[in-house]
């Protein structure tokens, strides 16, 4: 069940390559953020794990886009991270 929290955030962009576009994850949550109460709490977290970036498109368009922060990309505890391992030289 979805739930806004840290853990539920850092799994949905895990699960999208650690990026997707704000209105994509904000339609993943629209119906918990019905509640408005809920609003400046998801706002919260999703600036505590990630960061936004605006890129601007060909036509002119501008777009949203949401990175997880690197520390938080691969977590081992997560089987839905999408990340390439990383080799070490020693």
């Amino acid at each position: 069940m979805l739930e806004v929290s840290k853990e539920s955030v850092i799994a949905t962009l895990q699960d999208h390559g650690g990026r997707m576009l704000q209105k994509q994850l904000s339609a993943i949550y629209k119906p918990l953020l019905a509640d408005k109460s809920q609003r400046p709490i998801f706002q919260k977290i999703v600036n505590q794990v990630a960061f936004v970036k605006t890129k601007t498109e060909e036509n002119g368009e501008s777009i949203k886009v949401v990175f997880l922060k690197k520390e938080l990309r691969s977590s081992p505890s997560s089987t839905h991270s999408r990340s390439s391992p990383r080799h070490v030289i020693p």
